[in-house]
């Protein structure tokens, strides 16, 4: 398995260094760019203030009562996919814009927003998001853009956090819950999950996600009606919803390690692709726009992402869109 994992991450890895190509832009009224962005301005006024309905602000060491939130309030229907692109793409291009011509007070507004979500949403990856935010933000200001640089201001962070719970412990586990358990310990435990119980059970051929099985459905390839996978794992080990990275998740629960190399090749064109279309946009804005979809990779579908939170929508959206995204505001 690590020997594998290894050879998908060096493929991500080469495709990262492939030349871009030039692709061809579609030129589009700016009047459009200016509509497409009115109108999920007004969608984001109209979620934000009927969240605000259920806010309830919880300590850090009421944290799980964020979960009794979620239950009794949740945005359903076609507005869950605006609400998830608002959160996960929209608001991150935002702060890149207010970062690059240096509004700070909007930039802190963009933060309390995420902390209102947060509490009003149930959501507590959201209370992670605003330092995330920053750490990307202190990184590709003050440091190289190189792996090994980030890899040690990412081990510096996280020492940093066990140093605060060791000083105070009931804040330093809710801190630790919020980053270091979502961060590394899902992604680590996800795979051991998964291989155990595939050991013993057939491989689901990609079935298991939704958007390729509405596909089957449709065209009478096959019918299979079961419960999602996260769900059936959190049943049998007594862990919840056990959500996984995409190369166990979609990959190894597909067609074992097979599958880890078909979606990292998925991942990697994909990556390859918001490389070209986002060429002549500021770097800064576009890692803002897209930190939050790296926060889920860690447990999350790379077909989720790719539908539910819209990183399809992200990639037509800078296709059309990146010359003006250069501008002054």
């Amino acid at each position: 398995m690590f020997f594998v994992l290894s050879i998908c991450i060096f493929i991500i890895s080469l495709f990262s260094k492939l030349p871009l190509a030039r692709l061809k832009l579609i030129v589009v009224p700016r009047t459009f760019f200016i509509l497409i962005n009115v109108v999920f301005f007004l969608l984001f006024i109209v979620i934000f203030i009927e969240s605000l309905s259920n806010f309830k602000v919880f300590g850090l060491s009421q944290l799980s009562s964020l979960n009794e939130t979620r239950q009794t309030h949740s945005i359903s229907g076609i507005y869950i996919y605006f609400y998830l692109w608002i959160i996960t793409f929209f608001l991150g291009l935002f702060l890149g814009e207010f970062k690059r011509v240096n509004q700070k007070v909007r930039l802190l507004g963009l933060s309390i927003i995420y902390f209102v979500f947060a509490f009003s949403m149930g959501a507590k990856i959201l209370l992670v998001a605003p330092f995330v935010f920053c750490f990307v933000v202190i990184w590709a200001k003050f440091f190289s853009r190189r792996t090994f640089v980030f890899f040690a201001a990412f081990v510096s962070f996280f020492l940093l956090i066990n140093l605060v719970s060791i000083l105070s412990p009931d804040v330093g586990f809710a801190i630790s819950a919020l980053f270091t358990f979502r961060t590394l310990s899902i992604s680590s435990l996800s795979f051991v999950i998964y291989f155990d119980y595939f050991s013993t059970h057939n491989f689901t051929d990609f079935s298991h996600v939704g958007f390729v099985n509405s596909i089957s459905n449709l065209f009478s390839l096959f019918t299979i009606e079961h419960s999602p996978l996260p769900v059936v794992l959190g049943k049998e080990y007594g862990l919840g919803n056990f959500n996984a990275s995409f190369f166990v998740n979609d990959g190894y629960a597909s067609f074992g390690y097979a599958g880890m190399f078909i979606v990292t090749i998925i991942y990697s064109l994909i990556l390859y692709l918001i490389d070209c279309v986002t060429r002549t946009v500021d770097r800064a804005v576009v890692l803002l726009s897209l930190t939050y979809y790296g926060m889920y990779l860690g447990n999350i579908s790379l077909f989720t992402l790719l539908i539910s939170h819209g990183l399809i929508f992200v990639i037509f959206y800078y296709y059309l869109f990146s010359r003006y995204l250069t501008s002054e505001i």
